[in-house]
């Protein structure tokens, strides 16, 4: 059996045996042949803060699919946890930090059905004594205990483990970008809590949950004064209004009034340049889907870094949305593309982290809503034609 074959079977069998990852397992991107991995990093399957696969190509030919599809589900796991970013560690602990993050994930896989074909022995919550389910934080001291201080650097698995780059890992900018990654976390996330495949994981949910916590701005309340309080009342035919005639009116001399539901129109234009971090990126998505519920309606979204990418996306939940950009930030070019849309939005929400340059003149929109992501930029930095608001997250 090719590489090619093995990989293709694996992620086959990933995704029947654990559909809720199937759309991460098949994102991880092409696999890169690595003489020696395992020697190198203690695993014969590793992955990088791109979501680059490397494999050990004389440990990986004594695979079967389902080992294969194991190996790819946990390091998976490493780049949906994003274990790259969270809670560095001083160099002597690293070895510590990374059997803690196995534990976390080999805890939870376990607990799975069907249970998966591990190729050789991993740590498990059971070797630090602890229960599974937990984050990786809270299985750390346990980890200090078990493995002590390395006081040559000694790391694990890939950089997605702890965002240390190695020396083996490709430098080519090919990949599924910040933006497209953190999408498929908020697919998966979508899948683990509201997917009809059964019981998941403990920690699986828990993950999930904490991504997509509701939003924090009451969008409901907030865009309802920016259009007057109209959408307080856009989930229904719930306002009377005499401007059509009721067809009751033939049979009565006084003008009835009718059932009416009033519409606007709401765009977002969410900022996907290259100074969005992923935790801005899902704060901006968790602000979109709260937009979404607010107006009880599908809405026009666009993502712009110094253009808009992929025109006009109409959803109706974030799990459609594609995150499209990463490289500068003009806000102003996404907000001139918004202005030639027909009909013209009666509110423009913006989420960005407010490190691009403003249009002077006011857009031709009614009301314009500039939402803060990440809080390195000031409100008091925003032009005066906006409203300003800060997503704390």
């Amino acid at each position: 059996m090719t590489p090619e074959e093995l990989f293709g079977l694996a992620r086959l069998r990933a995704a029947i045996n654990w559909p809720q990852l199937a759309q991460a397992v098949w994102a991880l991107y092409s696999p890169v042949a690595v003489k020696g991995l395992y020697a190198r990093c203690g695993g014969a399957v590793a992955t990088d803060m791109k979501w680059h696969i490397y494999y050990d190509p004389e440990m990986a030919s004594s695979f079967t699919p389902g080992q294969m599809a194991t190996a790819l589900v946990h390091e998976a796991w490493h780049c949906l946890r994003r274990h790259a970013d969270r809670a560095q560690v001083p160099a002597e602990w690293l070895r510590a930090a990374n059997v803690a993050r196995d534990a976390e994930i080999n805890g939870d896989m376990r607990r799975c059905t069907p249970e998966p074909q591990w190729p050789y022995d991993v740590v498990t919550p059971d070797d630090l004594d602890m229960p599974d389910g937990l984050p990786w934080e809270e299985y750390y001291p346990a980890a200090q205990q078990l493995v002590g201080k390395q006081i040559v650097l000694c790391c694990s698995g890939g950089s997605s483990a702890d965002g240390i780059p190695r020396d083996w890992e490709c430098t080519s900018a090919a990949d599924i970008g910040p933006a497209e990654r953190e999408a498929v976390r908020q697919s998966v996330a979508r899948a683990i809590k509201g997917g009809p495949f059964g019981a998941v994981p403990l920690g699986w949910m828990r993950w999930a949950k904490e991504l997509l916590a509701p939003a924090v701005v009451p969008w409901q309340r907030v865009l309802a004064l920016a259009v007057r309080g109209g959408l307080a009342t856009a989930s229904g035919a719930v306002d009377y209004s005499r401007q059509v005639p009721s067809r009751r009116q033939c049979v009565t001399p006084v003008l009835l009034p009718t059932l009416r539901r009033p519409v606007f129109v709401v765009d977002v234009l969410i900022d996907t340049s290259g100074s969005m971090s992923e935790d801005d990126l899902t704060n901006a998505l968790t602000e979109g889907e709260g937009i979404i519920k607010a107006t009880g309606a599908s809405i026009r979204l666009y993502t712009c870094d110094t253009e808009v990418h992929g025109g006009t996306q109409r959803v109706q939940h974030v799990n459609a949305v594609h995150l499209r950009g990463g490289g500068g930030t003009d806000m102003g070019a996404g907000i001139a593309y918004v202005e030639k849309q027909r009909p013209r939005a009666d509110v423009l929400v913006i989420l960005t982290d407010g490190e691009t340059p403003w249009p002077e003149r006011r857009p031709k929109i009614t009301k314009v809503i500039v939402a803060l992501v990440g809080g390195r930029t000031k409100l008091s930095s925003l032009p005066k034609w906006a409203v300003g608001l800060r997503v704390m997250s």
